[in-house]
């Protein structure tokens, strides 16, 4: 099955900007940039109020199912400044990153990580707007989720990247 990338037209502006001033700095693996900027090209590119419920954004918390293993895992996919691993906030310019921008609810995505290959599954998205949860924020929701099936702890989060 056949997933559409979808962003928005903001989401590919700031990404497009990110790609132009990485490679004129040449900040940031020059590999990672062209792996984003090549997602960025296969895209529908469309407005932000035009984005179907479940798509990966940049400031969503996505839930995923690493599907070679079966953890769950919960990530906020951020622009590389806002990364914190130890928060779960993954850069859109990680190989997990850029592959789950732009993919919705029920996708499997195969792609490269630094330990090989992975299969994840996007089990659900929640949208942000341009906010970044507080630190407190998003270890609340991970404990609140604690004690069911889906539930993930720190160490959890930690497993899927």
């Amino acid at each position: 099955m056949t997933h559409e990338i979808i962003v928005t037209d903001k989401d590919f502006n700031r990404l497009q900007a990110l790609i132009e001033s990485s490679r004129w700095y040449r900040r940031f693996d020059q590999q990672h940039i062209d792996e984003l900027e090549e997602e960025l090209n296969q895209a529908r590119v469309v407005p932000d109020a035009a984005v179907p419920g479940g798509v990966v954004q940049l400031y969503s918390i996505v839930c995923v199912t690493d599907l070679d293993n079966g953890k769950k895992c919960e990530y906020q996919l951020v622009l590389p400044k806002h990364a914190d691993s130890a928060r779960s906030m993954i850069s859109v310019l990680a190989p997990i990153g850029t592959a789950l921008l732009g993919y919705s609810v029920g996708a499997i995505i195969d792609w490269k990580v630094p330990a090989g290959k992975r299969r994840f599954r996007i089990d659900s998205v929640e949208h942000r707007t341009d906010a970044l949860p507080s630190t407190t924020d998003l270890d609340t929701r991970v404990n609140e989720q604690a004690g069911n099936d889906v539930g993930l702890s720190s160490a959890r989060r930690q497993d899927c990247g």
